[in-house]
């Protein structure tokens, strides 16, 4: 079988865009964003990616950096799929079950996307899944200027790959 591919789009700093292309991307096990722990790219999305780098470091250089992945079969875990959006809901719901009723904890996360962060490497742990794909909504620079709340309406795909030596080929776009 086939392995998976993508083309992905990171938006960053461009001396760590410099960095990255001689090196490679490394993923900060510290962070846990939306989709888990990982590199994040826009699936497709170089302008989102752009956007993202701008608003995030602003007054800086901003660079994009164009990911070519290659994931082996059966590591993709795809919540724009209907089917993955109901296992990770299961999923979720047995964190919630084991962390109550096995660990007595109550857990206090920052927002629901730190908690969807944390039933993503979860299942990375358990399933071995490398890549996650899902709809997500990127705040926009109006959004952060005048204290607006994310939509829920996605206006982009993220991938968050856990595996850096996946990604093929990278190039500053």
């Amino acid at each position: 079988m086939n392995n998976t591919k993508f083309i992905g789009y990171h938006g960053t700093i461009k001396d760590k865009a410099d960095k990255i292309k001689r090196t490679n991307f490394t993923v900060n096990f510290k962070h846990v964003g939306w989709l888990g722990t990982g590199v994040y790219f826009f699936d497709e999305d170089y302008d989102l990616a752009l956007d993202y780098a701008k608003r995030v470091h602003k007054g800086r250089i901003t660079k994009v950096l164009r990911g070519e992945l290659d994931v082996p079969p059966g590591e993709v875990f795809d919540c724009t799929d209907d089917n993955y959006k109901k296992a990770f809901h299961k999923y979720r719901e047995k964190l919630q079950k084991d962390l109550i009723e096995k660990h007595n904890v109550n857990l206090k996360v920052g927002n629901s996307n730190d908690f969807d962060g944390k039933v993503y490497n979860f299942i990375y742990r358990k399933k071995g899944y490398t890549l996650f794909r899902a709809e997500t909504y990127t705040f926009s620079e109006v959004d952060d200027n005048y204290g607006f709340p994310p939509s829920r309406v996605p206006n982009g795909i993220e991938l968050c790959l856990k595996q850096p030596r996946y990604i093929i080929k990278k190039d500053i776009v």
